[in-house]
């Protein structure tokens, strides 16, 4: 997906979010997370994690089960991946 894509989808899945869309927040979890693995930046995927947990919060299913299943397995190895690939060694 093109840059420009990407952030036009970002921006309005996050309006949608932002206005209460259990979906939307779903979907917007899985945006931050390429964006962290995108850029390296570790704190995106706080706000993945942030945006799953609202969305289970709001009665979306699959965010529920995906944060009280395998998110943390996945975080852990996302960090681990960012911290590999922008050379800063183990510090998670």
């Amino acid at each position: 997906m093109q840059s420009d894509d990407f952030e036009h989808l970002f921006r309005v899945t996050k309006q949608r979010a932002d206005a209460g869309d259990a979906g939307a927040m779903n979907v917007l979890g899985s945006l931050y997370v390429d964006k962290a693995r995108q850029s390296k930046n570790k704190a995106l995927l706080d706000e993945a994690e942030a945006a799953f947990r609202k969305a289970a919060a709001l009665g979306n299913e699959s965010a529920g089960r995906f944060v009280s299943g395998i998110w943390q397995s996945i975080k852990q190895e996302y960090l681990r991946e960012i911290s590999e690939e922008s050379g800063s060694g183990g510090d998670l």
